[in-house]
C-alpha cells in the first residue's frame, strides 16, 4: 500500500481495514504477492490493521518480533495468527 522513506531506509506498509469493532473478531486477507514480499521483507515491512473503520477507527501496527518469530503489536500486545492459503488469513490474538 504505502512505501516510507527516510535517508536509505524504505519501510513497506501494509494497511488493511475493518469495520468490525473487536481485534479478536478481526480477519483480514493478504494478496499472495503482499505475503511474499512480507515473508522476504520482515524487517523492512508493516501491517497495519484498522478496526471499527467506519466509526471509531483504531490503528493496530504489526512489526516483525524476531524474539517472539511473530509479528507484533506493542500497542496492543498482540500478535497476528497466520493461517497460510494461497493467500494469508491473518487474526490478532492475545500474545501474554
Amino acid at each position: 500500500d504505502l512505501l516510507a522513506s527516510k535517508e536509505r531506509e524504505t519501510l513497506h506498509i501494509e494497511v488493511k481495514g475493518s469495520s468490525i469493532e473487536l481485534p479478536a473478531n478481526v480477519n483480514v486477507m493478504l494478496t499472495p504477492n503482499e505475503y511474499a514480499v512480507s515473508k522476504k521483507s520482515k524487517t523492512k515491512y508493516r501491517i497495519c490493521i484498522v478496526i471499527n473503520a467506519l466509526e471509531n477507527p483504531e490503528i493496530f501496527e504489526f512489526i516483525w518480533d524476531k524474539q517472539r518469530q511473530s509479528w507484533f503489536c506493542e500497542q496492543s500486545l498482540s500478535c497476528l495468527k497466520i493461517k497460510e492459503s494461497i493467500a494469508a488469513n491473518l487474526f490478532i490474538i492475545n500474545c501474554q
